[in-house]
Order: structure tokens, then C-alpha cells, then sequence
């Protein structure tokens, strides 16, 4: 038996399949970056970029290739299915009665035919292709559409807690198929959650049922994602064989740790896992390389040029504080690719030599850049959808000058992240970002009372009323981390009473110049059904140095709560040592937390 993802389906409102699902193309949105794209109908696409898609261009399914060494391979090998298109015609639904039957499954050790459809069913009323490829198009966390009541044939009826529990062998592939790809969020949204262990999912999911095993052994989604260490015993080294067999060629999203919070640094690394990588490093479509020693950098180094043809996401930090501008410069053999789309990078050297205009996400972990080489980075990256830098101090004395000459327009970029200590001013006067959603501002010397502000944030905060001016769809994520002197409360309402902030869903600044005081918790309150308080979507909302007066607190929260707004997850805190009784504030905290509300209370 297997439990629905979702409670009473009956409840559900059931939109209708927008224009987007009935084939040819889909569009989909990205939620963080604002972007829209189109792919062929015949992939499985996602907003999240590690979701199964269609091939990136120069992108070849190509055999897996081993190390030759004594140890076998595992009892269970892949399946010999042969993957092609539906041929699948017919009334668009299934009657009642028409399922997959586990008991005619077809046997894995028989190749399929040469035209075989890759799903069958035994009743007469089959869906069309279009249909099933819509019951996949879903995206990650929606409703249930309404076409799915069509691919279950039986009418289940809710157990006690509300859950449906059809027997699994009358399931039909396309939605367990489906099931099986969402029980991989984690290991998609973080390969470091996909090391190999008796409990890791597709093993799990392989080894329920036949049905299952068949269903999992036949979805090469399952086993492309694995997380390896330094080799212990092998035995890591032949389950990744085993994964890789089972990805049929499709590609593999490799993580390589040699991070010594799992344990002690090995004085000598086996090379067995590190081995299989670079052997394999034309299917490799992200690969994420955690604190590598110096040696393990030369050997990667050494990867000619065009052998990681595959590759879409590159990320790597080191052990080593600071690496040779040569061995840096070697690695771009990497990601030297036009398949290359996002990179995160932890070494010190910057990287020269990118493909910029193949770029959609770029991080810069330890190496500093001045403003010029940002917005240099902007001009040349015109698909640039994220950006997370350092920034070095502004050159001028007070980093109000525009550091490249003109205004930078740059009509992709969702996500601006930056830290600095001097001022902003020249950097937001020399951008216009018209679809930036995301916008997170901080200060790499956090402590304002240990380290002087140097001018942050702002030296003028009309240039950054501009800034925030040129924006057309509006912010949805705003962080501000300190705030400062130079941007204290008033600035604050005056941020957020913009227009551009209307839409915004997540608001966090600390350390705001004299505190908060009960003006915002006021402004933030909504006081009947017929008056919009400010920042009406807000969901996430955090606050440091609250400095209100007993119930304005409450009354906001009240306030939400009753009429229906989004909030739920706060952060509030009071000055170090400020004892000022919060009784009415505390009550209805408490309140709240008991129907579900997260809200942390406590000093800063």
C-alpha cells in the first residue's frame, strides 16, 4: 500500500491544466529568478534546474566507462528496456478496471520491442500520449490537477486519518513513476544528501516490490544523483558503478567530499572515487567538490580541454587558502563548456576564462571583486539570472561615483546578492534591474559597535529610492544585514511603502539605526477588512532590536491572523539586556504558536 501525498483529494480545488500543459511546448516560471523558458513537451521539466529536462546543447548520452579492477558487479543490472515515444492511441481516459497489473508486468530479462509502447495497460480505453505527458507536467508542490482523477480507475475511499491507500499494483506507472521523482527533493535540491547508504531512496524504492523494483529499474531519474567520499573498502566504488549502469547514459550529478567534519583528513586519499569521476567526466552534468586537498585539485587540473562536455553545474571549494593562479587557470577545463550554466566557486583566484553568456547563476564564495569587474560581469552574462559576490571597497572616498561610465541594464537578473563594508551608492546608481525579485545587502563586518560603517549602507539613500524605483515587477525578498546608523526606521517605512515592495514576501534587516519602535508595528497592522496595512503578502518577516511598546507587537500579529494574511513565520527581538515586560505580546505569541504560527522572541 502506499499513502497519497497530499490529504483528502476531494477537498482539493482542482484548477484546470493551463495552456501551458496541452502539449507542443511548456512554459514554466522560475520562482526565484522570474524568468520563463520553453522546452519540448516530450521532457519533464521543473523550476528547479536539477529537475529531469532536455538535454543542454552539446550535451550526448555516452556509455559509462570503469576502472578495471577485480570486483564485481552487483547481482541486479539495469534493465533492458528500450525508451521511446508513446504510440499510445485511444479514448483520452482509462474506463474503470484498466490498470497495470504487477502480475502481467512484462519480464525485465525479455528486450521490449522494437516499437513497444514503454507503458501498458490491459483495458480498452487507453490515454493519449498528450495526457500522460500532462499528468507529469506538475509543478513541484501544486495541486493535484483534475486530468489525474482520470488515470485512477478505482474510487478509494479515505482511511481514518484521511489518507487514500489504493493497493499499489493498481497505481498507474505514470503516477508512481511520478511519485518516485518527488521522493527525490532532497538529493535534487542538495547532492550532498544523496550518499550511498542502506537507507538512500532508489535502493529503498528498488526493493519494496516487483513492481516497484521494475518501475525503479526502468527510471534512470532514480540513479543519477550520488555523493562520494575517499573510497571506504570500495564498496562505494561498486555502488556507484551500479548507479551509473542504471542511469543508462543520461547523465550523473556527482558530489566529492574530502570534508574533515565526517572525520579526520586521510593522509592519503584512495583514488578509486576520484578515478571514476574524471573517467566519466563527459557524463558528469554537475559535479560538487567539497573541500579538496591540493593533490586532488592537480589531478582535476589536469582534465583536457572539452572532455567535460556535459557539464551544467560546477561548484568546488578547497582545503587550500590559497591555490596557484596556474592550477585555477588548469581547472577551467571544467567548465569550459557551452553547457554550462550555473557555478559556485570557493577559491581565492578568480575564474578568467567562462563562457559568460552561457551563464544563469554565478557565486562567488572567497574571492573579493571590485565593482567594475561586477558590473564588467553583467554586461558580459546577459542570460544572468543570480549573482552572490564580495564586493571590495568602493575606490572612491565616499562610493558615490559610477564605477563603469553608464547606467548597466540588465533585464534577467532575478537575484542580486551582495556583501561589502563601504557604501552601495555607486554600485545601485550604475544599475537598472528591472525584474530583480531577490535583493539580499550585507555587511561582511556584521559587528557595528567592533568596526566602524565606513558609510554603510548608503551615503545617499535617494540613490537607492532610485534604485529601488527602476524596478518594474517588484521586490519579493528584501535583507538588510546590519542596517545602521544611516538607515534607521524612517528610512524603513520609507522603503517599504514603495510600490515595488508591495509584493514582498520576506523582509529581514537587523541592527536598523535606533530600533523599531511601535510606528512600524502600526504601519504593519491591519485594522479591518477594508484597510490594507502595509507589505500585505509579507509571509516571512524578521526584525532585530524591537523597541515597541507592550501590544503593538500583538495587535499586528492579531491583526494578521484575523484577517487572513499570509504571515506565519516571525522573528522579533529586544535590545541585550532590555527587561521591559511584554506581557500582552507574550499571550498572544503563545497563541499563535499553538495553531501553527513559527515565531522566535528572544535578545539580539
Amino acid at each position: 500500500m502506499v499513502k497519497w501525498p497530499f490529504k483528502n483529494r476531494r477537498s482539493q480545488r482542482h484548477d484546470q491544466a493551463s495552456p501551458a500543459h496541452s502539449g507542443g511546448a511548456y512554459s514554466y516560471q522560475d520562482a526565484a529568478g522570474g524568468y520563463e523558458s520553453q522546452y519540448p513537451s516530450d521532457y519533464v521539466w521543473a523550476p528547479y534546474p536539477g529537475w529531469p529536462g532536455p538535454p543542454y546543447p552539446g550535451a550526448q548520452t555516452s556509455p559509462a566507462t570503469f576502472q578495471a579492477t577485480p570486483m564485481g558487479y552487483s547481482a541486479y543490472a539495469a534493465s533492458p528496456t528500450v525508451h521511446t515515444p508513446s504510440t499510445i492511441t485511444g479514448l483520452p481516459y482509462p474506463v474503470q478496471g484498466a490498470y497495470v497489473d504487477s502480475q502481467k508486468w512484462r519480464d525485465t530479462s525479455v528486450p521490449a520491442p522494437e516499437n513497444a509502447p514503454y507503458l501498458e495497460y490491459t483495458g480498452p480505453d487507453k490515454p493519449t500520449p498528450e495526457d500522460l505527458r500532462r499528468a507529469l507536467f506538475i509543478a513541484r508542490f501544486s495541486p493535484p490537477p483534475s486530468h489525474w482523477r482520470a488515470l485512477i480507475p478505482l474510487d478509494p475511499v479515505p482511511n481514518a486519518d484521511g489518507l487514500y491507500a489504493p493497493p499499489i499494483k493498481r497505481l498507474p506507472v505514470e503516477l508512481l513513476s511520478y511519485i518516485f521523482t518527488r521522493s527525490m527533493d532532497g538529493e535534487v535540491d542538495s547532492l550532498f544528501h544523496a550518499y550511498f547508504a542502506g537507507c538512500s531512496t532508489p535502493l529503498v524504492i528498488a526493493s519494496v516490490c516487483r513492481l516497484w523494483r521494475h518501475i525503479a529499474l526502468d527510471l534512470p531519474f532514480l540513479w543519477q544523483r550520488f555523493a562520494m567520499r575517499p573510497c571506504q573498502g570500495r564498496g562505494h566504488y561498486r555502488i556507484a558503478r551500479l548507479y551509473m549502469e542504471r542511469s543508462k547514459g543520461l547523465g550523473i550529478y556527482v558530489h566529492y567530499a574530502e570534508d574533515s567534519r565526517r572525520g579526520a583528513y586521510p593522509r592519503e586519499v584512495c583514488p578509486c572515487a576520484l578515478d571514476l569521476i574524471i573517467q566519466n567526466i563527459g557524463q558528469v552534468k554537475a559535479l560538487d567538490l567539497l573541500e579538496v586537498s591540493p593533490s586532488t585539485l592537480a589531478r582535476l587540473s589536469r582534465v583536457p580541454i572539452g572532455a567535460a562536455s556535459s557539464m551544467v553545474q560546477f561548484s568546488i571549494t578547497t582545503r587550500e587558502k590559497n591555490t596557484s593562479w596556474e592550477v585555477a587557470r588548469a581547472l577551467s577545463s571544467l567548465y569550459l563548456t557551452t553547457t554550462i550554466r550555473e557555478i559556485q566557486w570557493g577559491l581565492r583566484t578568480f575564474p578568467e576564462e567562462i563562457h559568460w553568456s552561457c551563464i544563469t547563476s554565478f557565486r562567488l564564495w572567497a574571492c573579493k571583486i571590485d565593482p567594475f569587474t561586477l558590473l564588467r560581469i553583467l554586461v558580459s552574462a546577459p542570460g544572468l539570472r543570480l549573482i552572490d559576490v564580495k564586493l571590495s571597497s568602493t575606490s572612491s572616498g565616499d562610493g558615490t561615483s559610477i564605477p563603469f561610465g553608464a547606467v548597466v541594464h540588465h533585464r534577467a537578473m532575478g537575484n542580486l546578492l551582495i556583501e561589502c563594508d563601504g557604501p552601495l551608492d555607486a554600485l545601485m546608481q550604475a544599475l537598472d534591474l528591472p525584474h530583480l525579485r531577490r535583493l539580499r545587502l550585507r555587511r561582511r563586518s556584521p559587528s557595528l559597535k567592533e568596526y566602524p560603517s565606513n558609510g554603510w549602507p548608503f551615503a545617499n539613500l535617494e540613490v537607492f529610492h532610485a534604485f529601488l524605483g527602476r524596478l518594474r515587477d517588484g521586490l519579493e525578498y528584501f535583507m538588510l544585514i546590519p542596517g545602521g546608523a544611516g538607515f534607521d526606521e524612517t528610512a524603513l517605512l520609507r522603503v517599504i511603502s514603495m510600490p515595488q515592495m508591495e509584493r514582498l514576501k520576506m523582509l529581514d534587516v537587523s541592527d536598523l539605526g535606533g530600533g523599531v519602535s511601535s510606528a512600524i508595528f502600526a504601519k504593519l497592522t491591519p485594522r479591518r477588512t477594508d484597510h490594507t496595512p502595509l507589505l500585505p503578502h509579507i509571509e516571512h518577516l524578521g526584525l532585530c532590536d524591537c523597541i515597541a511598546v507592550d501590544g503593538a507587537i500583538s495587535r499586528m500579529l492579531e491583526g494578521r491572523h484575523k484577517y487572513g494574511y499570509p504571515l506565519r513565520y516571525v522573528s522579533l527581538r529586544y535590545p541585550y539586556g532590555d527587561q521591559t515586560a511584554h506581557r500582552t505580546d507574550l499571550a498572544t505569541i503563545e497563541s499563535l504558536r499553538k495553531v501553527g504560527w513559527q515565531i522566535i522572541w528572544g535578545a539580539c
